[in-house]
């Protein structure tokens, strides 16, 4: 499930894209207020982050979809760097003293925080960090600058980040619940609930699988296995001698001695009744 969650929060181009463009009109637009040489390289340096951080998650997508694990640690690093970087130009906006640069900084930091808080509430310690990495420098920078009542945002966003924070962490157990509620509907359609065995259901996608790999594009034999049926012999009369708990008990019992019975690479199923497949 952990790993599910981080592939979710790691492959959403759409919010990716989002805060992407927004970072960098931000820059653009200190680029053209001030023409300070600071802005210019902010502007620079997000559009190359920002960049960066797309194509790595188009190579972890790809990877995913090809049956290999993208590379997590390069993924959650290119995320931390781009949010650092937005991070730093926003607190320069401080620095400059432009009260509409301030404000559209402060609003910028507010709506990724709330984006973040969805996008990554399947990995709320990779959202936290990122969550703080935007909110306190801003807010400490605040706290110092000399421009009146400017302090005022300096305490109030760390407060808005906690909130932020509990949202993210509520989300995240909605998550999970879906997820561990997603699980047990797969298990009860495709497992026995008496012995624990894999059902009619899984047993046929399971021989559907083996068959189609049966075969190359060639028409060559690729790969074999063996289908082994059984039944119990005269499990009816166990049923009607000694009652249904004895007969389940004796299923249990026989669904255990396959297990110890057979490889880990083999696939044991009961398909209905007293009737096995292996």
């Amino acid at each position: 499930i952990q790993n599910e969650l981080v592939r979710q929060s790691l492959t959403k181009p759409k919010t990716l894209i989002a805060a992407v463009v927004g970072s960098a009109l931000l820059a653009a637009v200190a680029a053209a207020m001030t023409a300070a040489p600071w802005t210019y390289l902010w502007l620079l340096a997000q559009l190359v982050v920002g960049s960066n951080r797309l194509s790595v998650m188009k190579a972890f997508t790809k990877a995913e979809a090809s049956g290999r694990n993208g590379n997590t640690l390069i993924s959650v690093s290119a995320g931390l760097l781009f949010f650092s970087v937005f991070s730093v130009g926003c607190c320069q906006c401080i620095v400059s003293g432009e009260w509409l640069l301030i404000l559209m900084a402060g609003i910028a930091i507010a709506t990724l925080m709330g984006g973040v808080a969805s996008r990554d509430a399947g990995t709320p310690r990779y959202g936290t960090i990122i969550i703080c990495i935007m909110a306190l420098p801003f807010a400490f920078a605040a706290l110092r600058s000399p421009i009146p009542y400017l302090f005022i945002i300096g305490i109030q966003l760390p407060l808005y980040a906690v909130g932020v924070i509990f949202v993210m962490l509520e989300n995240h157990k909605v998550l999970l619940d879906l997820h561990h509620s997603e699980r047990e509907n797969r298990r009860l359609a495709q497992y026995d609930l008496l012995t624990g065995l894999p059902n009619r259901t899984f047993n046929l996608n399971r021989l559907d699988q083996l068959l189609k790999g049966l075969r190359s594009a060639q028409g060559k034999l690729r790969q074999e296995f063996l289908l082994f049926c059984l039944d119990l012999d005269g499990f009816k009369d166990v049923n009607d001698s000694f009652g249904h708990a004895a007969g389940d008990a004796i299923l249990v019992a026989v669904a255990q001695r396959l297990r110890n019975s057979v490889r880990s690479l083999d696939f044991i199923s009961r398909i209905g009744g007293d009737e096995f497949v292996i």
